[in-house]
């Protein structure tokens, strides 16, 4: 995978090819440093995607203050919680290299700021084991979004994070349902999936493909 920033026409662009060769072509639409949220539009995918524009707030936490991240040599793994041995004998440019204080809140806090009356929200959750406490700091948005996309174990990778059943369960008792599964992580030695990306949709909503990806 690579990951390349440039700019056109004044705007921040980024273009993500992944190992199997497929481009992906963002642009930065917004930057908001006292909310510690970005927002960014697809402009070129090979997914079935439209008019697709997202706002991603860095933060995750049951609840809101300041914590201690663990910084992974490739940036991909840093997390809040240890790192197991499994994914680093996985990965090995993925252990950690040092730490850093950052600031952390929930999505109901943060819910008003970001999101307008009559839009459709689809919460995108990759955040290394931490899954629970950001669903938990989320308890009063789940009604209000049509779809989530979680990156979930399927063996330990971090110390004290849920395992998959655990996420699938607590989003099919709020109203969820699994939609699509792809592969996220995998160890390249015996290429056993370690980690697969788990898209849901609420119950009683019928989303098109545009809205889901």
């Amino acid at each position: 995978a690579n990951c390349v920033v440039s700019e056109k026409d004044g705007a921040k662009i980024r273009t993500l090819t992944t190992k199997d060769g497929a481009v992906i072509v963002e642009k930065l639409t917004q930057w908001d440093d006292a909310g510690h949220a970005y927002g960014y539009a697809i402009l070129e995918s090979p997914l079935p995607v439209a008019n697709y524009v997202s706002i991603i707030a860095v933060k995750d936490g049951a609840e809101a203050g300041t914590a201690e991240i663990n910084v992974a040599g490739n940036s991909d793994s840093s997390s809040l919680l240890e790192m197991g041995k499994r994914h680093a004998r996985s990965d090995p440019a993925s252990v950690y290299i040092g730490t850093e204080t950052i600031e952390v809140s929930t999505l109901d806090e943060v819910w008003d700021g970001l999101v307008r009356d009559g839009e459709t929200v689809f919460l995108k959750l990759d955040v290394q084991g931490f899954e629970m406490e950001a669903l938990r700091g989320a308890e009063l948005s789940l009604p209000r979004i049509d779809g989530v996309q979680a990156e979930v174990s399927l063996v330990p990778l971090y110390e004290g994070a849920p395992t998959w059943i655990e996420v699938i369960t607590y989003l099919q008792e709020r109203g969820f349902h699994p939609v699509r599964l792809e592969p996220a992580f995998q160890d390249p030695k015996t290429g056993e999936v370690l980690q697969v990306d788990v898209v849901f949709a609420r119950n009683n909503r019928a989303l098109q493909a545009e809205q889901l990806y």
